[in-house]
């Protein structure tokens, strides 16, 4: 991936996002896809801190990045009252990359996300997990609002 790959990934992140929270799986899938071949897996990686931004400026937006006090389990409670290790393996692992990201710990969440590649199957089911967090977010805020 280079910096030319900059304004590509800006313009993929929000079709992602935007499809989420539709709940818009296939084009989800195929952007994806598309991004994994045109930029490699630093391209979905750089989507992922995209997501984790989100995440934190929708539910967190009061904790500044790197502020090292989240945890993955205060992530999921917050959406889905009750902790991530409840929920699958792949939500145990958006909930840390999240949490990491906010924390400002780069090297976890960058740990996290290559060390998932081993397993492709995982490491799109962990993605789609994350997406599937911020559409869940997302609609969760879009709910507040209209109340």
């Amino acid at each position: 991936m280079t910096e030319d790959h900059a304004p590509y990934l800006n313009e993929q992140a929000q079709r992602v996002i935007l499809a989420a929270i539709d709940r818009d799986d296939r084009t989800v899938g195929r952007t994806i896809e598309e991004i994994g071949v045109t930029c490699g897996h630093t391209g979905v990686f750089a989507l992922c801190y995209a997501l984790a931004h989100s995440v934190q400026k929708i539910m967190f937006p009061e904790v500044a990045r790197g502020d090292g006090s989240l945890t993955g389990d205060m992530v999921t409670i917050q959406v889905y009252g009750e902790p991530a290790s409840m929920r699958s393996a792949s939500m145990l692992w958006t909930a840390r990359f999240v949490a990491s990201y906010i924390n400002g710990d780069d090297s976890t969440a960058t740990g996290l996300f290559f060390g998932c590649l081993e397993d492709p199957e995982q490491a799109m089911s962990n993605v789609a997990a994350l997406v599937g967090l911020v559409g869940d977010v997302a609609r969760q805020k879009e709910q507040e609002s209209a109340d």
